[in-house]
């Protein structure tokens, strides 16, 4: 494949590889960004290394992940790369395209002052068509579970319509281990660099009572969570005056 003058397409997440080559970390990097991606999803690897020219390419042949296109400016390269193939983005930008007025039409009678909305992240990472799509419902707040490593990074909700309160979401309710507060404080510090004190919410990743008759959590590990949640929520108020 020979370079072009620019990508036709956007990626989802972009990182620099500087000059490191496919040998010597440049690989470990990719995994690093590309597992979050549900299928479909688009990363672009940007490097200086000339050897990634035949390595990258050879590389996506052995993991089935399709090259999509590459550019060339000097020494400056830059990669994208779908997720598996790019014919799975496709569909899944119509499935999205199709969900979106489907949405709105289950939304319509809640008043947007309520909170109305949940974006599961685990199972769909944080992505530019999921945020045009979450973009696009007539909600007021959106609950967002971000706390496993497939949600990827928030950075890209940034562009969330400022109408939009944002929850946070915190703490694993499937997981017996309590969150540290240093680590909520960690999580909600960052959501008000990104949407403003006055937008931020924190919250579990989901209910409790996952399976009503059988809790992943137990009662006592619940308490101990949303104890932990309250006293982050409270410290945080307390320093930005909210």
């Amino acid at each position: 494949m020979d370079p072009i003058a620019q990508h036709a397409q956007n990626a989802d997440v972009s990182f620099d590889g500087g000059d490191l080559d496919c040998g010597n970390g440049l690989l470990l990097l990719i995994r690093k960004h590309i597992d979050p991606l549900q299928r479909g999803g688009l990363l672009e690897i940007r490097s200086t290394e000339i050897s990634v020219d035949e390595d990258l390419p050879a590389w996506c042949r052995m993991t089935k992940n399709e090259l999509v296109s590459w550019t060339k400016i000097g020494k400056q390269r830059s990669f994208l790369v779908c997720k598996g193939a790019l014919a799975e983005r496709q569909t899944a930008q119509a499935v999205t395209q199709m969900q979106r007025p489907l949405m709105n039409v289950v939304q319509i009678t809640i008043p947007k002052s309520l909170p109305a909305a949940a974006a599961v992240a685990p199972l769909r990472p944080l992505s530019k068509p999921l945020v045009d799509t979450l973009s696009q419902l007539n909600v007021g707040t959106l609950f967002l579970e971000l706390c496993t490593p497939r949600a990827g990074e928030i950075e890209i909700l940034k562009a969330l319509p400022d109408r939009l309160r944002i929850g946070v979401g915190v703490c694993n309710q499937k997981r017996s281990e309590i969150e540290a507060l240093e680590e909520i404080m960690r999580k909600g510090e960052q959501a008000i660099q990104i949407f403003g004190k006055e937008r931020v919410l924190l919250n579990p990743d989901c209910g409790f009572a996952t399976f009503a008759d059988n809790p992943v959590s137990s009662e006592r590990v619940a308490e101990a969570k949303l104890r932990v949640m309250a006293q982050a929520a409270a410290t945080l108020r307390e320093r930005h005056r909210v």
